[in-house]
């Protein structure tokens, strides 16, 4: 978890317990080797993360609204077109 973030496994472990005790976050070890830790969000982590997704949808839908049908399907395929360039590119690899 700590490489995909691009942290220590130091700051990960700190993230993680403070996670936890916010209720956010289940940390459980493995039984076969102990420096191996289980991390997964909690029902209420899920929930907090599903508000921030529908916050940000309603902030992106409010930022279209000012372009028209045409002008919103032409950012949509130069956004598409960027994604697959960075895609192909490996792009932040």
């Amino acid at each position: 978890m700590a490489h995909s973030l691009g942290i220590t496994t130091g700051s990960a472990t700190v993230a993680s317990k403070l996670l936890k005790d916010a209720g956010l976050l289940a940390r459980e070890r493995q039984s076969d080797d102990e420096r191996v830790v289980l991390v997964s969000l909690t029902e209420q982590g899920q929930a907090l993360i599903d508000e921030w997704k529908r916050q940000k949808r309603e902030a992106i839908a409010q930022l279209l609204g000012v372009l028209n049908q045409d002008e919103q399907q032409e950012l949509q395929s130069l956004v598409e077109r960027l994604l697959e360039a960075a895609e192909t590119q490996r792009f932040g690899k």
